[in-house]
């Protein structure tokens, strides 16, 4: 039996059963961009759904992601995002370019850090805020990856990108590096 935060009692059976996995799908079809996406989030976590409008920042100036701050970008693009209420970070969005991105488990061979790093959510909002188009969101996602990591143990994570310019975009097609080793 599996105890859940409510007191109620589970047959492990019945656990196991439950799916535990998202979903997305991005087409690109005659310039337009179709995105769908369903969370394995928790029932109860609320989803705040936000528009964060593109802006101007210092040279210098930072970022300060759920657990960690990194270098800000000089220019953010305006973003609409689907955010759980405790994180900076999002489970999906897009940006006024046409970019959209989806956060996805990914099974991987390799266990994820419990460092405070970049979580999966984070390089969502990153991405958007500074890729005009798929291929640079991932060259956001890539380049970040390389120096900051992913971690606290919320499993390895990827994300699942399209545009109008860059057509869909999802892992296989990112750069091989000691973090996606063994995918």
């Amino acid at each position: 039996f599996f105890r859940s935060k409510h007191n109620t009692f589970f047959p492990v059976e019945r656990m196991m059963s439950r799916p535990f996995s998202c979903d997305t799908f991005v087409s690109v079809i005659g310039g337009y961009t179709v995105f769908g996406k369903n969370s394995d989030r928790p029932k109860d976590e609320v989803q705040n759904v936000v528009y964060i409008p593109g802006a101007t920042h210092p040279p210098g100036a930072a970022v300060r992601c759920t657990y960690i701050e990194i270098p800000q970008a000089q220019q953010t693009l305006a973003v609409v995002l689907s955010q759980p209420y405790w994180m900076w970070g999002a489970e999906m969005g897009c940006n006024d370019r046409g970019v959209v991105v989806g956060n996805e488990a990914v099974w991987a061979r390799i266990s994820p850090s419990l460092e405070k790093r970049l979580l999966g959510m984070d390089y969502v909002r990153l991405m958007l805020e500074r890729g005009s188009t798929a291929a640079e969101a991932v060259d956001v996602f890539t380049t970040l990856l390389e120096q900051y990591g992913q971690g606290l143990g919320g499993g390895v994570r990827g994300q699942v990108v399209g545009s109008p310019e860059g057509g869909p975009r999802h892992p296989q097609h990112f750069q091989r590096s000691e973090h996606w080793d063994g995918f």
